[in-house]
């Protein structure tokens, strides 16, 4: 967990990006803001598949998130 208001526990976002439809991931971004990033690159009509997970301060990670999917214009 993120822990709480008075003593807050810092987490890591990573972000993962398929290059093959969604078989394998790799890293793109990890990040402590978790409000926004821009992916930069991408490849307008193609769909583009991300996971995401969490890491806490002592390194425990959550689990991959369901794929999520996207096609930049």
């Amino acid at each position: 967990t993120g822990g709480t208001d008075a003593s807050p526990i810092p987490l890591t976002y990573h972000v993962y990006i398929s290059k093959d439809g969604g078989t394998t991931y790799e890293l793109l971004i990890s990040t402590t803001d978790a409000l926004a990033k821009t992916a930069s690159y991408l490849s307008p009509g193609l769909m583009h598949y991300f996971k995401y997970q969490a890491e806490n301060d002592i390194g425990l990670l959550s689990e991959l998130s369901t794929a999520y999917e996207m096609m930049p214009g």
